[in-house]
């Protein structure tokens, strides 16, 4: 149930991801979740993982961050975007 209701809300026409990681405590399951851009013909270059917290809200943080979004209030594909986009500006170049 939670898991279905997480996909309701992280569902992208940009992005497909995989629920790598799922833990149930007691009125809570939290999921880490991993995204990355569509593109079929081609292999997976980068991808940007989430920790998803599922109780009666759906909250979120990004890879590096200490605070919780809370699904309602954001648009998840401008958050995956902006977290992709910060990673491939650091990514090293070799």
């Amino acid at each position: 149930m939670a898991e279905n209701r997480l996909r309701e809300k992280i569902a992208t026409k940009k992005y497909s991801y995989n629920i790598v990681k799922e833990l149930e405590e007691e009125n809570k399951t939290t999921f880490k979740v991993v995204f990355f851009i569509n593109q079929p013909a081609h292999p997976i270059s980068q991808t940007v993982t989430f920790d998803f917290i599922v109780t009666d809200t759906i909250k979120f943080k990004t890879e590096g961050n200490v605070s919780f979004y809370n699904i309602e209030h954001v648009d998840i594909e401008t958050i995956i975007d902006r977290e992709y986009q910060q990673k491939l500006r650091f990514q090293v170049k070799v």
